[in-house]
This record gives structure tokens, C-alpha cells and sequence, in this order.
């Protein structure tokens, strides 16, 4: 049997922890630090690295989300609205659909965010402009939540938990949870 990505991290990791690390001589100050480092990276690496794919499935269903929820924001406003968008798709574009290839899908991601901020800045001039800038900030603070529990081990403040906690509780809160009343206050349903 091939050992899995996380079981040969795990054994680079002990073997640097095990022989590397009390092999340096202690005159080496900096080769312990560095060993050290090498050791934090490898820790921050184990613990996201079993959720790479699922932290992308669900960048790319709140970018598609956004999309979707700015293009019917956008529908309600007059028939110029968005009517410079490029390549924008309407709202029920079958492209929500997360790919199974990694760069497929990070592809499709940074696509379907491209075209949210697109609509995001058409309807800026728009009556639906506080609408559009509540959707963006939720968005925002889902992708922070996310960013911070992905980079906890590298010492930054205020980290909401592991990143397959976070994953595992947005999942089951989607960025299509969010209503926006004509006000343009996010709530989530």
C-alpha cells in the first residue's frame, strides 16, 4: 500500500523531529532555528493539507454564490444595469457546479469571482449599490474566517478554530443562506 500524502509528511516530520533536530550540534543556534521552522511548517502543512480540495469547493461555491446573488440584485435595477459585463453569465448559469480537478476548479473559481466583482461594480452606480457592498462584505468575512483558521499555526490572532471546523460549519451555512431586504442589510435565514 502507497502511503498517503499526510502519512509521508508525518514520517519526514518525526524523522526531523527524532534525529535530525537532537543530531545538530548545539554550537548551531541558527541550524536549530531552522530546523525548528521546518518543523512549524511542517505541522501548518499537515493541518490543512487533508482540507486543500474542500477549502476550494467552497471558495468556489460562495464565489458563484456572490455571483448569482449580485446578477439577481442586478436584475431588479433597470435593463442597462450590467448591460457592460463581458463575458458575466446570468444568474442560472449551469457553471456552479465545483469541477473535480483541483486547477479546474481554482480556474472556475477565480473565473466566477472575476465576474462577481464585475457585477459588484455595476450596480455601485446603481440604487442597489448598499445591496451589493452588504453581499460583498459577507462574503469577505466568510473568506477571512476561512483564510484565518487555513493560517492559524503561523501565529495569527483571533483564529476561529481548525479549518475543517470552519469548513464543516459554512458548509452547512452556505453563502446562499443570505438575504438582502431592499434596505440592504445581510441576514442570514
Amino acid at each position: 500500500m502507497i502511503p498517503s500524502v499526510a502519512q509521508q509528511l508525518l514520517a519526514v516530520r518525526r524523522t526531523m523531529a527524532t534525529t535530525v533536530l537532537p543530531a545538530i550540534d548545539p554550537a548551531q543556534p541558527f541550524a536549530a532555528e531552522q530546523a525548528g521552522l521546518i518543523l512549524a511548517t511542517l505541522d501548518r502543512v499537515l493541518d490543512v493539507q487533508a482540507s486543500e480540495y474542500r477549502y476550494d469547493v467552497v471558495e468556489h461555491a460562495d464565489a458563484t454564490a456572490l455571483e448569482q446573488a449580485l446578477a439577481a440584485l442586478g436584475s431588479a435595477d433597470a435593463p442597462s444595469a450590467g448591460a457592460d459585463t463581458g463575458d458575466v453569465r446570468d444568474a442560472d448559469s449551469d457553471d456552479t457546479e465545483a469541477p473535480d480537478d483541483l486547477d479546474e476548479l481554482r480556474a472556475s473559481t477565480t473565473a466566477a469571482a472575476k465576474r462577481a466583482e464585475r457585477r459588484f461594480r455595476d450596480l455601485l452606480t446603481t440604487d442597489r449599490a448598499d445591496a451589493a457592498r452588504a453581499l460583498m462584505a459577507h462574503a469577505a468575512r466568510r473568506s477571512t474566517e476561512r483564510e484565518l483558521a487555513a493560517a492559524r499555526m503561523t501565529g495569527f490572532p483571533h483564529a476561529v478554530g481548525s479549518i475543517a471546523e470552519v469548513l464543516a460549519r459554512q458548509a452547512t451555512s452556505s453563502f446562499g443562506d443570505v438575504a438582502v431586504p431592499a434596505d440592504g442589510e445581510v441576514t442570514t435565514r
